[in-house]
């Protein structure tokens, strides 16, 4: 992977950070923290949030950078997972992405598509993108989607910018005939 010394780094953050973020829940859950303890633990957040969020940019900026080319691909949904934050999806070194959102084309069946619906500058659009999925499974529906593909090692999964949904041509009566005069 391109990245992966900021992956590796931005994956370390997340778990050291969310063990505090669990210390600061448990102690939320006594009786009656002190003053003190409450101060410590709002410190304690907010160095976690930021540390995770400075790895995560670094780890973005390097993506931006990385190898890759944007490629566009149709077809209908035939799979749709939505998942925790960090559980990902897929295996190996070459073939996990962590996305909360995970879907299948029929015309790229050996392929998974995947995108985050997490707080940051881009959850509206992915909220957005999430729910025009559900629609397209639902309704029958065809997608477009735009995704980055990973050039140095090719991976079988990738992350999605754009998601589009589109009605099923429907073809009248006599629309295929050839009518000469």
């Amino acid at each position: 992977m391109a990245c992966e010394f900021e992956y590796d780094a931005y994956n370390a953050a997340l778990a050291k950070n969310r063990h505090a973020l669990w210390v600061c829940n448990k102690l939320a859950e006594k009786h009656n923290p002190t003053t003190a303890e409450r101060r410590n633990c709002r410190n304690l957040k907010l160095q976690a949030r930021n540390a995770i969020k400075e790895t995560e940019e670094k780890y973005r900026a390097c993506l931006l950078t990385a190898p890759s080319q944007r490629v566009q691909t149709e077809g209908s949904v035939t799979f749709l997972l939505v998942v925790e934050p960090g559980v990902g999806y897929g295996g190996g070194e070459t073939n996990w992405i962590d996305a909360d959102v995970i879907f299948k084309l029929d015309s790229r069946p050996d392929k998974a598509f995947g995108f985050r619906v997490r707080e940051d500058d881009f959850g509206l659009a992915h909220q957005g993108m999430l729910s025009v999925l559900e629609q397209a499974m639902v309704h029958g529906l065809r997608v477009t989607t735009s995704y980055t593909e990973e050039l140095v090692p090719l991976n079988q999964n990738s992350f999605v910018v754009r998601v589009a949904v589109s009605k099923p041509k429907t073809v009248l009566p006599g629309d295929n005939l050839d009518v000469r005069g």
